[in-house]
Parts: C-alpha cells; structure tokens; sequence
C-alpha cells in the first residue's frame, strides 16, 4: 500500500497499513506506520496481531471482536483503512509524548490490540 497523506491537527503526516501472513503466525497481522510528512526518522509503528476473539486482517485492514457468546451478537471491528482510525491513533500518541520533529527514534508497539481497550476509535458493528 502506498504512503497516504493526513493532516492532524494541523500537523501532516504520511501513513501506511500492511498485511502480513505467514504461517508461523498465529492468524493475521496487520502493521501500521505513521511519519512526520517532513521526515521518516522517527516513525510511530503498530502491530496488530491476531488472539483470542481478535481477528485481524482478514478481510485486509480490519480488526475484528467477537465474544465469547458471538453467536448471538454481531462481531465489533475496526478498519484501519480509514483516516478517522488513523488520526484517532496519532492524537492519542502524541498526547503519550511522540513528538518525531524532534526525537529521532522510532516508536514501536508491539501489541496494538493492548491500545483498543483504551483509544476512543471509529468502531463498528456487525459485517464490515
């Protein structure tokens, strides 16, 4: 996927979401990078990793919840293809302290799904 342009409160960045599949892996993937428009050395990168009742990337870019009892309620999912996703993401950590004009470091998270407990995000409901 191409790098895409958003502007976050009057900050521009750059971003991009990537599958990755493979058969170590348990279940999907999906990464999620952001930069400072202006410079790519400090990125803010997040991994989405399938477990438990989260399904991620399938279909491409969607994260998926279901309960326990999913059969009886629609499964809850969050597509990382959407701008209101990703800058949602980007206000959150630059609150946390990512500032890529001046710290010239990367910014990796490990474990996204950890965030979606805690991040106000565009979520929806039943089939994506």
């Amino acid at each position: 996927m191409p790098l895409r342009k958003i502007t976050v409160e009057g900050i521009p960045y750059l971003w991009q979401r990537k599958s990755r599949h493979s058969q170590e892996a348990s279940g999907g993937a999906e990464i999620l990078t952001v930069y400072w428009a202006q410079g790519k050395n400090s990125p803010l990168r997040i991994r989405f990793q399938s477990n438990g009742n989260w399904r991620v990337g399938y279909p491409q870019g969607i994260i998926e919840y279901r309960s326990n009892h999913w059969q009886n309620q629609p499964p809850h999912w969050l597509n990382l293809n959407r701008p209101a996703v990703v800058a949602a993401l980007i206000q959150h950590f630059r609150k946390a302290g990512w500032n890529p004009q001046e710290i010239k470091a990367p910014l990796e998270i490990a474990d996204g799904l950890r965030l979606l407990e805690t991040v106000d995000l565009p979520w929806g409901d039943g089939i994506p």
